[in-house]
């Protein structure tokens, strides 16, 4: 299915995730490796804890410990245009805006994503997702959503219709693909000048690939097809025309 070009597009954050499994879980050396080849292209490397709290009863009462945890690395981009996230269950590769193409993501996903096999050595995937987060403003006041979202929220009839603020999430199967499609909604902020509304759209599918073979990728391309859909569907031509 095609979908028209938005020069203006929205997006705030666009990424691709996959999680992994590996026989040995990857440890700071390995992540030091990858950070040490990209050095060139994401000199900014920030490392990721985990944090946990460890309760413990007995006769003498109650005791608490805060438990750190290594769980890999986060670099950027020279231009902060990227940010990769990798951790010891998987790997995520952002694009903050401004955002440019699909296909820059894309590509640049499975650059890292052969460093980031060559030193952590995955068994398999386990989750694929594309994720894209939408954040615009809209002409305040609104009198209807309607004329700008295809499913707004509704308000029962003998309510005030009137809305400060709103969450909505849908979670949708895609038959065609076997992948799943978690739709957010949210209205941000509002003024008689301004609202600002976020469209978050997450596609992703479980599955059980082998990591040697990498297989997923032209899947990845489908759900980035999925996620066109469920964005092109929930806004009305109104509010497309401001991103054209």
């Amino acid at each position: 299915m095609d979908f028209p070009t938005l020069k203006n597009a929205p997006v705030q954050e666009g990424l691709i995730d996959l999680r992994a499994t590996f026989s040995t879980v990857p440890v700071e050396r390995n992540f030091q490796a990858i950070a040490a080849d990209l050095t060139a292209f994401y000199p900014e490397a920030v490392a990721i804890q985990g944090a946990e709290m460890q309760i413990q009863i007995s006769d003498a009462g109650l005791s608490q410990q805060a438990l750190t945890s290594y769980r890999g690395i986060l670099l950027t981009s020279k231009d902060k245009g990227f940010v990769f996230q990798a951790q010891v269950d998987g790997f995520t590769l952002s694009r903050l805006r401004p955002y440019s193409t699909w296909d820059e993501l894309f590509a640049e996903t499975k650059r890292l994503w052969n460093v980031y096999e060559k030193h952590t050595k995955p068994t398999t995937v386990s989750r694929i997702a594309v994720r894209y987060i939408n954040s615009f403003d809209l002409p305040g006041p609104i009198a209807n959503l309607r004329d700008y979202f295809e499913a707004p929220p509704e308000l029962p009839p003998k309510l005030p219709q009137g809305l400060s603020n709103y969450l909505v999430r849908y979670q949708v199967p895609d038959t065609e693909t076997g992948a799943t499609v978690i739709l957010t909604q949210t209205m941000e902020e509002s003024s008689n000048e301004r609202i600002s509304f976020v469209v978050d759209i997450d596609a992703f599918k479980l599955a059980d690939f082998d990591a040697a073979r990498q297989e997923w990728w032209e899947l990845l391309s489908q759900l980035r097809a999925v996620k066109n859909q469920v964005f092109f569907a929930s806004l009305t031509e109104k509010t497309l025309e401001r991103f054209r």
